[in-house]
């Protein structure tokens, strides 16, 4: 009789530490996802959400930023949709020519962060 209860007492034991240390993990790895859900922008969050992989590389990460605020149809030489920097599509572009140099300068600027992109 001993024998049984030591062992059942033994199990329950066991039990008790493994389910903590179950719950502890999944709370630590909750907090960590919580702080990088909170870090990207909602456009991103979507992006990410709405691809149907499982998991994303480096490379697979940037081509959905990319789809988000780069246009591939777009004939401008800075063919942004949205700034980069915070997704704002507030965005101001013209072209510069510069007579001594003879040459021309695109720039394109967001109004909302200051974020700006000069290009030749």
């Amino acid at each position: 009789m001993q024998f049984i209860t030591g062992l059942l007492l033994g199990g329950f034991i066991t039990w008790i530490v493994t389910h903590l240390y179950y719950r502890r993990g999944r709370l630590d790895a909750r907090s960590d996802q919580e702080i990088i859900y909170n870090k990207l922008s909602k456009e991103i969050r979507d992006a990410i959400l709405q691809d149907a992989r499982n998991k994303l590389t480096v490379k697979e990460l940037n081509d959905l930023i990319n789809e988000i605020t780069l246009d591939p149809d777009s004939p401008a030489p800075l063919p942004f949709k949205a700034c980069p920097k915070c997704g704002s599509e507030n965005l101001r572009g013209g072209e510069y020519t510069d007579v001594d140099r003879d040459d021309h300068y695109y720039y394109l600027k967001c109004e909302d962060c200051g974020w700006s992109d000069w290009t030749q």
